[in-house]
């Protein structure tokens, strides 16, 4: 399981209340049930931070072993406070309203996930 961690840094809007997805550990996954990617998505954006390089994000459809829809490497971003904006192909046949597993491998307590948007 994951925890959700207040982040430190101040958001756009000016608010240090802003969430992330942490303590992940190797195969951690988080469920989506309702996703709406409209009438599809060309790419997919993950703001994550991470402390060492290697890690991997996945988005599968449906289920834990579902369709791959998307994956990223995660880079050492300079700490557990220090976000970046990754991107990720994903295929833009997928539309409508959909279940998403995004899930987590890699060293545990290295990562975490403060959003992503399909567009």
């Amino acid at each position: 399981t994951s925890d959700i961690h207040q982040t430190e840094i101040l958001t756009k809007w000016g608010s240090a209340y802003d969430l992330a997805v942490s303590n992940l550990h190797n195969g951690d996954w988080v469920q989506y049930n309702r996703i709406d990617l409209g009438d599809g998505a060309s790419e997919v954006i993950i703001r994550a931070s991470s402390t060492i390089s290697g890690g991997r994000l996945e988005f599968r459809e449906d289920t834990l072993e579902g369709r791959l829809l998307a994956s990223v490497t995660l880079p050492n971003t300079g700490g557990e406070e220090c976000f970046q904006n990754l991107y990720a192909k994903t295929d833009p046949s997928l539309t409508g309203i959909r279940k998403l597993f995004l899930i987590y491998y890699g060293t545990d307590n290295t990562c975490r996930v403060n959003w992503f948007l399909f567009h």
